[in-house]
This record gives C-alpha cells, sequence and structure tokens, in this order.
C-alpha cells in the first residue's frame, strides 16, 4: 500500500473514493507548496520605469511587477548571450572604442549603462550646497516657473 502523502493516500486520489486525511495534514501540504513558490524580494525602482512597466504592462496583460520581471529575464539573458562583446561596450564606456562600431544589441546595453550612470551622477548632485559652500549666489526655477535668487552665504570664496 503506498505511503500517505500530506494531502492523503495516493490510491485514494487516484481511486475516485473520497481521501482521508487530517486538517493538520491538508494545511501542512499547503504550507509545503507555498514554501516551493519564488521568493519575492521588495524593490525600489524610479518611477519612470514603473510607469513604463504599467503601460507595457497592461498592453501585455501583465502587472507592473510582472512586466519588470520579463524585463529583467531579458536583460540577464542578453548580458549572458554571447551576442554581445562585453569588452567592446566597457570600451565605449571608457572613451577607447567608438560607440556607432558596435552592434545595435552593443549599442542598446550602452545607452541602459549611459541612463544608469547619469541617473546616478544626477541624484547625487547637490548644487545648492556646492554654491553655498564656495559663496556663490545662484538662481533657480521654482516648480511654477518663478526665478528664486539666492544670494551668496558668507564664509565661502567671492563670486568669480
Amino acid at each position: 500500500m503506498p505511503a500517505a502523502g500530506p494531502l492523503g493516500n495516493a490510491s485514494e486520489l487516484t481511486s475516485g473514493t473520497t481521501p482521508t486525511w487530517g486538517v493538520a495534514n491538508c494545511y501542512s501540504g499547503v504550507e509545503r507548496k507555498v514554501h516551493d513558490m519564488a521568493a519575492t524580494s521588495p524593490t525600489r525602482i524610479d518611477n519612470e520605469l514603473y510607469a513604463s512597466a504599467k503601460l507595457v504592462g497592461g498592453r501585455m496583460s501583465r502587472s507592473a511587477a510582472q512586466q519588470i520581471a520579463h524585463w529583467a529575464r531579458i536583460g540577464r539573458e542578453l548580458e549572458a548571450s554571447h551576442s554581445v562583446s562585453y569588452r567592446d561596450v566597457a570600451d565605449v564606456l571608457d572613451g577607447r572604442r567608438d560607440y556607432d562600431e558596435l552592434t545595435d544589441r552593443e549599442q542598446a546595453v550602452v545607452r541602459a549603462e549611459w541612463t544608469e550612470r547619469i541617473t546616478e551622477r544626477r541624484e547625487g548632485l547637490n548644487l545648492a550646497e556646492q554654491f553655498a559652500d564656495s559663496g556663490r549666489s545662484y538662481v533657480e526655477l521654482d516648480q511654477h516657473g518663478n526665478i528664486v535668487r539666492h544670494p551668496a552665504q558668507e564664509g565661502g570664496s567671492a563670486d568669480a
């Protein structure tokens, strides 16, 4: 006789009879299945990427999270493929090779890397602090498009 599993006796499941198992076995079977599922981790993404994933995912019958996972898998496969020379990509990124010499796929990788680098640099900028430290005045636009003047602060060097 086959051993009873978490969802009952295998012969009971195939014979058309009602399987007999206890409540604990039933739940332990469900728990096992939950643990077999892929684990997810919360991840922060920028608003533009999320909006794009939501838009494209809607057209493809995917949620934004599913679309981002889909793009991640494509990116992983692209990086693992032999159709992209990462040495050539690195040479372009380091200024040792011309962008136009790359294949379309390699150019796509370069553009993605440029976008990432630009975003990181832009997020790391604090021009107000730099101007204050150097004692320089500056102007900027507020959220309504009005000019806001910031005078030089004491303690920095004079305006050039």
